[in-house]
C-alpha cells in the first residue's frame, strides 16, 4: 500500500486508536480464545493509526468515490463507529447552509437529501471524506474528492487544489456542495480558504466569522485556524508578488 500525497500526519488522533488497539490486544492474550473476536476491531485500529501517521487516507482504498471492498471488509469496526459519529453529528445541525453565492457548505447526505440538492439546481460536489463512500446521487455529478482523514486539517497545497476546483465551478455558474463527514471541520477549513480567496473575506477571522453565522455548529480546532492562517499568509503574499511585477 503506498502512502497517499494526501497524507497529513495527526499523531494525537493515532494515538487514541493505537491505545485502544493495545487494550484490546491485552484482552486477548487475558481472555485466551475467548477473546480472539477482539483481533478484528484491534487490526483496524492499527490500520486506521497507520493511516494518521504514514498511510493517509490511502487505508480507504477510495476510488471514484467509492471505497475498496477490502477496506470495508478490514475497517468494519472503526467503520461502524464512525457511522454512529456521523449519526450523531448529524442531529445537531442542518444537512447544508448556503455560505456564498452558489457555495454549500454540508454533511454526508441521504439519498433523499442528495435528490433535493440536485433538484435545487446543485452540479458539482467537492467530498473532503477519506472514510466514506460517497452518495452515489451524487457522483454523477461534476464529482471531486480530496481524501482528508477525520480530524486532519489541510495543507496549503490541498486548500489550494480545492480552492481552484470551487472557483472552476463557480466561473461556469455551477452551484458547488462542500462536504465531509458532518460538515464541522475539513469542509470549515476548505470553505472559509475560499471565502479568501473569492475576496468575500479578507482574514482568517472574517472567514471564520462569516462560518460561525451561517453554521453555528462548525468546530474550528487550532490546526484548522492554523491552516487558514498559512492560506491567508500565502495569497497575501501571492499579492504582493504580483504588486512588485507591475
Amino acid at each position: 500500500m503506498k502512502c497517499s500525497p494526501y497524507l497529513v500526519p495527526n499523531l494525537r488522533i493515532a494515538l487514541y486508536y493505537v491505545t485502544g488497539a493495545t487494550i484490546l490486544i491485552l484482552a486477548i492474550f487475558s481472555l485466551g480464545v475467548w477473546g480472539l473476536p477482539l483481533a478484528w476491531p484491534a487490526l483496524a485500529m492499527l490500520l486506521v493509526a497507520a493511516g494518521y501517521t504514514t498511510l493517509g487516507p490511502a487505508i480507504y482504498g477510495k476510488r471514484g468515490g467509492r471505497l475498496s471492498p477490502l477496506s470495508r471488509l478490514l475497517l468494519a469496526p472503526t467503520q461502524f463507529c464512525q457511522y454512529l459519529s456521523l449519526l450523531y453529528y448529524r442531529r445537531q445541525c442542518r444537512p447544508w447552509d448556503e455560505v456564498a453565492p452558489g457555495v454549500f457548505i454540508g454533511s454526508m447526505l441521504t439519498r433523499k437529501e442528495a435528490t433535493r440538492l440536485t433538484e435545487a439546481g446543485l452540479k458539482a460536489v467537492l467530498d473532503l471524506t477519506a472514510e466514506f463512500s460517497e452518495t452515489p446521487d451524487l457522483q454523477v455529478l461534476r464529482y471531486h474528492n480530496i481524501p482528508i482523514l477525520d480530524l486532519t486539517a489541510l495543507t496549503p497545497a490541498h486548500l489550494t487544489e480545492a480552492v481552484q476546483f470551487i472557483q472552476a465551478c463557480r466561473q461556469r455558474g455551477d452551484g458547488v456542495f462542500v462536504h465531509c463527514k458532518a460538515g464541522y471541520s475539513r469542509s470549515a477549513n476548505v470553505v472559509g480558504a475560499y471565502l479568501m480567496a473569492a475576496g468575500i473575506c479578507r482574514t482568517t477571522g472574517e472567514a471564520i466569522a462569516r462560518l460561525r453565522q451561517v453554521r453555528p455548529s462548525i468546530v474550528i480546532r487550532p490546526e484548522v485556524r492554523n491552516s487558514l492562517r498559512q492560506f491567508e499568509q500565502m495569497l497575501q503574499a501571492s499579492c504582493w508578488s504580483k504588486e512588485g511585477e507591475r
